[in-house]
Protein backbone atom coordinates (compact mmCIF):
# COMPACT_ATOMS: atom_id res chain seq x y z
CA UNK A 1 0.00 0.00 0.00
CA UNK A 2 1.48 3.47 -0.85
CA UNK A 3 1.36 6.29 1.45
CA UNK A 4 -0.05 9.54 -0.10
CA UNK A 5 1.76 12.71 0.84
CA UNK A 6 -0.46 14.38 3.19
CA UNK A 7 -0.95 17.37 1.76
CA UNK A 8 -2.11 15.01 -1.19
CA UNK A 9 -4.95 13.42 0.39
CA UNK A 10 -8.31 14.52 0.45
CA UNK A 11 -8.05 14.56 4.65
CA UNK A 12 -6.06 16.92 4.31
CA UNK A 13 -7.85 19.93 2.31
CA UNK A 14 -11.22 19.06 4.22
CA UNK A 15 -9.45 19.62 7.78
CA UNK A 16 -7.86 22.85 6.23
CA UNK A 17 -11.08 24.29 5.42
CA UNK A 18 -12.64 23.07 8.48
CA UNK A 19 -10.03 24.67 10.37
CA UNK A 20 -9.54 27.84 8.68
CA UNK A 21 -13.31 27.83 9.09
CA UNK A 22 -13.52 27.10 12.44
CA UNK A 23 -10.93 29.98 13.56
CA UNK A 24 -12.66 32.29 11.26
CA UNK A 25 -16.01 32.04 13.08
CA UNK A 26 -13.46 32.28 16.94
CA UNK A 27 -12.08 35.46 16.08
CA UNK A 28 -15.30 36.69 15.34
CA UNK A 29 -14.23 37.38 10.67
CA UNK A 30 -18.31 37.70 9.48
CA UNK A 31 -18.74 37.32 5.13
CA UNK A 32 -20.45 39.73 3.70
CA UNK A 33 -22.32 40.20 0.92
CA UNK A 34 -24.61 37.16 -1.12
CA UNK A 35 -22.31 34.29 0.30
CA UNK A 36 -23.23 35.78 3.84
CA UNK A 37 -26.95 34.92 3.71
CA UNK A 38 -25.89 31.27 2.04
CA UNK A 39 -23.73 30.44 5.06
CA UNK A 40 -25.54 32.44 7.87
CA UNK A 41 -28.81 30.93 7.05
CA UNK A 42 -27.69 26.89 6.70
CA UNK A 43 -25.37 27.95 10.06
CA UNK A 44 -28.42 29.28 12.18
CA UNK A 45 -30.39 26.56 10.82
CA UNK A 46 -27.85 23.83 11.96
CA UNK A 47 -26.68 26.11 15.38
CA UNK A 48 -30.34 26.56 15.95
CA UNK A 49 -30.70 22.67 16.10
CA UNK A 50 -27.90 22.41 18.37
CA UNK A 51 -28.87 25.47 20.65
CA UNK A 52 -25.21 27.12 19.48
CA UNK A 53 -25.77 30.49 18.38
CA UNK A 54 -27.26 31.92 21.33
CA UNK A 55 -24.32 34.58 21.59
CA UNK A 56 -21.90 36.05 19.23
CA UNK A 57 -19.26 34.27 22.21
CA UNK A 58 -20.72 30.71 21.41
CA UNK A 59 -19.92 30.59 17.90
CA UNK A 60 -16.72 31.56 18.68
CA UNK A 61 -16.16 28.94 21.37
CA UNK A 62 -17.80 26.88 18.45
CA UNK A 63 -15.59 28.00 16.23
CA UNK A 64 -12.67 27.25 18.65
CA UNK A 65 -13.71 23.63 19.38
CA UNK A 66 -14.54 23.29 15.90
CA UNK A 67 -10.57 23.84 14.56
CA UNK A 68 -9.38 21.74 17.66
CA UNK A 69 -11.34 18.62 16.81
CA UNK A 70 -11.04 18.81 12.91
CA UNK A 71 -7.10 18.48 13.38
CA UNK A 72 -7.37 16.10 15.98
CA UNK A 73 -9.44 14.22 13.67
CA UNK A 74 -6.53 14.75 11.01
CA UNK A 75 -4.23 13.21 13.08
CA UNK A 76 -5.78 10.14 13.98
CA UNK A 77 -6.99 9.46 10.46
CA UNK A 78 -2.90 9.78 8.93
CA UNK A 79 -1.52 7.85 12.02
CA UNK A 80 -3.90 4.81 11.34
CA UNK A 81 -3.48 5.08 7.07
CA UNK A 82 0.47 5.14 8.00
CA UNK A 83 -0.05 2.26 10.55
CA UNK A 84 -1.94 0.21 7.97
CA UNK A 85 0.82 0.87 4.92
CA UNK A 86 3.49 -0.34 7.50
CA UNK A 87 1.72 -3.23 8.31
CA UNK A 88 1.07 -4.10 4.47
CA UNK A 89 3.12 -6.46 2.18
CA UNK A 90 5.60 -4.22 -0.19
CA UNK A 91 3.99 -3.55 -3.45
CA UNK A 92 5.20 -6.33 -5.87
CA UNK A 93 6.51 -8.58 -3.17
Amino acid sequence: MDLKAGWKTTEFWTTTLATIGGLLAMFGVHISGGTAATVTQAAAGVGAAAGLFGSGTAVQIAGGVAAGAAQVAYALSRGMAKKAAASAPPAGG
